[in-house]
């Protein structure tokens, strides 16, 4: 019953592509927004669509304790779901791209979006530590791990 989450990147001159299953997320930050350029294969954008649609509410989609059940992971027999790009994603100098464990669903994409905006001209290094530091400090009981690697987009040489 064991299983892991993936994503697999790779960055070239034609951008970015991706490989991913499970609910382990990749962000990109570009001119101070901040998206989820991977699908999240667990329960929690099924729930989420039912609070859209007006079958429950915000709060009881937020709670649900199923949020985190995987659709889709690597188990060693075949596979659900896998996201891939189509195509290389363009990168432009001044992207972050942040690509997570599922522990960093424990704070906001709000809360993403802020610590990129306030410590991205410090180095990726800086940028990991103010988003494993934000959520071990939300010390959420059942917090699953964090690991975050940061990759900046910089003018060629």
């Amino acid at each position: 019953g064991m299983g892991a989450t993936l994503v697999g990147v790779a960055i070239g001159e034609e951008g970015l592509s991706w490989i991913s299953v499970g609910d382990s997320p990749m962000y990109l930050y570009r001119n101070g927004e901040t998206v989820q350029i991977n699908e999240d294969h667990s329960l929690a954008p099924v729930i989420d669509r039912l609070a859209e649609q007006g079958k429950i509410s915000l709060e009881e989609a937020r709670a649900d304790p199923r949020r985190h059940y995987l659709r889709s992971a690597v188990t060693g027999e075949e596979i659900e779901m896998i996201d891939a790009s189509e195509r290389p994603l363009k990168l432009e100098p001044g992207d972050v791209v942040v690509i997570a464990s599922d522990g960093i669903h424990t704070i906001e994409l709000e809360d993403i979006r802020q610590l990129i905006t306030a410590h991205a001209a410090d180095g990726p290094a800086a940028v990991a530590d103010a988003l494993v530091g934000t959520v071990d400090a939300a010390g959420e009981p059942h917090q699953d791990n964090t690991t975050v690697v940061v990759v900046t987009i910089h003018e060629d040489a």
